[in-house]
């Protein structure tokens, strides 16, 4: 048996693809259980970490190659306290019945997936609603799920990485450093005040969440170069689109951002190198909708709320429709995001734990399905929408159990 309690990113984490895909091919029945309850109460020490107890049988022979195999995630309510708790959930969730890919019992969820590939990140691992984790993973593989009707339809766009469409890069140690910290790279930044000209090297290195609530914004930096011989090189690294690392959904209002200026990325934005336009804004209008929201939060689950950052390799690997594709699918939706970007870019949104009732998000959220060939005049998408958004809002770490939000998300049901 393997039997170990680790951090959140072990289901999700780009450096641990090669761990989940041994584990894929050496191990059966394997069971991934994560506690959705107050963070204080953790699973093993009190490190304030979010963690999953992973629990496998190893398998008799060892197979000549990997093979799609399945992962059964629990959410708990509440950890066990004493060890006889451990066995009562134990024995619960051993009596799951083998045929049921979703469900609840006395301490809280379950759901079975399927791996699509070696070390392919649990998608459902960390959500507290089942629905959640199976809306999730059907819009990873190109599908959208009713969880009304229990049904999938395709979409009309195959998913890909992002990384085939937008390089990242590159890494904010590279960019440099602000003003009286550590000395590293190029450049060192200080901020910008709210008004005035551009100077000629800018960066969008922070997150405001008070002020980034539009998809258009400003750089935050400017920077002087204090490495001459790398600055050159960046420079040509330079985007007018960016990427949040920010996992704090309960203070965030975007996933992508635009300038109108060439920037750098930086600390928590990184760099996409687009170079169609047209790409770039059906990719910011995917990414800032509900879609796009759910897509990226079951990639990027945080291990800990103060270092809620995505790591930048699994941003290249975070699904996104093939805009690209030489199909009529493709060309209609960057038809409609040329059409629609502007306006939409334009609108001040809430952060994403309030997605549920900013009207502005919605129109995004409208766009985005249009975009997917979906109809977003059919009262049956409207009220998919609808409850995808109360679905994600609910999700503790999407709402970091903030009272303004659970409040308003009371009075709202």
């Amino acid at each position: 048996m393997f039997a170990h309690v680790l951090p959140l990113t072990a289901a999700h984490g780009e450096t641990w693809q090669a761990w989940r895909a041994e584990l894929e091919t050496d191990f059966e029945d394997i069971v991934a259980i994560a506690n959705t309850a107050k963070d204080e109460e953790s699973m093993s020490a009190d490190t304030g970490m979010n963690e999953i107890l992973v629990v496998a049988t190893k398998k008799a022979q060892r197979p000549r190659a990997w093979a799609p195999c399945r992962i059964t995630t629990v959410a708990l309510e509440h950890p066990p306290l004493t060890l006889e708790q451990g066995y009562a959930v134990a024995r619960a969730i051993a009596a799951i019945p083998a045929q049921s890919l979703q469900g609840s019992f006395a301490h809280g969820g379950y759901v079975r997936t399927e791996t699509p590939r070696p070390g392919f990140p649990w998608l459902a691992v960390g959500n507290a609603s089942t629905e959640l984790s199976l809306i999730a993973t059907s819009l990873s593989n190109a599908k959208y799920y009713d969880p009304l009707n229990l049904t999938e339809v395709d979409l009309t766009l195959r998913m890909v990485a992002l990384s085939k469409l937008a390089p990242t890069g590159p890494t904010h140690h590279l960019i440099g450093h602000p003003e009286g910290k550590e000395p590293i790279g190029a450049f060192e930044w200080k901020p910008l005040p709210v008004r005035g000209p551009l100077p000629t090297h800018v960066s969008m290195w922070a997150a405001d969440g008070k002020r980034q609530r539009t998809t258009i914004l400003r750089p935050t930096h400017r920077g002087t170069p204090v490495r001459h011989e790398k600055v050159k090189e960046l420079n040509k690294q330079r985007s007018r689109w960016f990427f949040s690392r920010n996992l704090d959904q309960a203070s965030q209002a975007l996933s992508v951002a635009h300038t109108r200026d060439l920037a750098h990325g930086g600390r928590a934005w990184n760099a996409l190198q687009v170079t169609d336009a047209a790409v770039g804004k059906a990719v910011a209008l995917f990414y800032n909708s509900i879609f796009g929201a759910i897509v990226r939060h079951a990639y990027g689950q945080n291990t800990q709320d103060r270092r809620a950052a995505m790591q930048i390799r699994a941003i290249q690997g975070i699904p996104c429709p093939d805009f690209t594709a030489d199909s009529d699918a493709a060309r209609r939706a960057l038809d409609i995001a040329e059409r629609e970007f502007d306006r939409l870019a334009a609108l001040e949104l809430e952060p994403f734990g309030f997605c549920f009732r900013d009207a502005n998000r919605h129109q995004i959220d409208l766009a985005a399905a249009e975009m997917l060939g979906l109809d977003p005049n059919d009262a049956g998408i409207r009220d998919l929408l609808a409850r995808y958004r109360l679905l994600f809002a609910r999700e503790p770490n999407v709402n970091g159990r903030k009272r303004a939000i659970l409040a308003a998300l009371a009075e709202h049901e």
